[in-house]
């Protein structure tokens, strides 16, 4: 999964935001591509705040986010 181009100002924590978000993606039925994809969103999000936490969003806000993020021709399904 190619990485997302963000401005980076903290990557504290971005291994372990993408990780947590292959398995909230997982759990909610995504295949691993999408699972994957998502993970990259989560963990370019995180990087854009100071700290390790503050640039994570709920599911739903990073799935959009995603979604407006991704090349069309990477676009999932759902």
């Amino acid at each position: 999964v190619p990485a997302l181009a963000v401005d980076a100002i903290d990557t504290t924590g971005a291994g372990e935001v993408f990780a947590g978000a292959v398995l909230a993606a997982w759990t909610r039925g995504k295949i691993p591509i999408e699972a994957a994809q998502f993970a990259n969103a989560a963990a370019a999000m995180s990087v854009c705040e100071l700290g390790s936490v503050a640039g994570v969003r709920d599911f739903r806000r990073t799935w959009r986010w995603m979604r407006e993020h991704l090349p069309s021709a990477e676009q999932p399904a759902g």
